[in-house]
């Protein structure tokens, strides 16, 4: 057999085989480069590194939120408790409350009186990763004074 027709042959049974397309294929669809590959894991790694800082930012929130949650509600005691006594025994003062997150806080009130109202104006200061402080402002009036009685 001559070389033509071995060539003639081979060519035949590709074609009934369907085997001729073949090495077409192969060689259209060879896959991804080293370069897309490591363009994708530098978008992947600037993606992963954006959700990290968000993670942490978000986190600053959440510890910031809790201890302004924590301030009001031993604020909030303070008012109550001044509010159980009688009136003339509503008094300035200050002291220092641990909140249950481990955090110190200073609490300090004032009472201004206007007739037959007072004023408590009561300042909580603590620091978390920074030095924070809020105000809270509460008026009480004397009922009995009020009335007349």
């Amino acid at each position: 057999m001559k070389h033509s027709e071995v060539f003639r042959r081979i060519t035949d049974l590709k074609k009934a085989s369907g085997l001729e397309g073949v090495k077409k294929m192969r060689t259209q669809n060879r896959g991804f480069t080293l370069l897309e590959v490591m363009i994708s894991l530098v978008i992947l790694a600037v993606g992963l590194l954006g959700l990290a800082q968000l993670t942490l930012i978000s986190r600053a929130g959440l510890i910031s939120s809790q201890g302004m949650t924590e301030a009001t509600t031993i604020a909030q005691s303070k008012l109550e408790e001044l509010r159980a006594v009688t009136w003339d025994e509503i008094q300035a003062g200050q002291d220092t409350v641990t909140g249950s997150t481990g955090i110190s806080f200073e609490r300090t009130w004032g009472i201004t009186t206007d007739n037959n109202r007072k004023m408590i104006t009561c300042l909580m200061a603590w620091t978390d990763k920074f030095p924070r402080r809020i105000q809270f402002n509460y008026w009480l009036t004397d009922v009995m004074a009020a009335s007349g009685s």
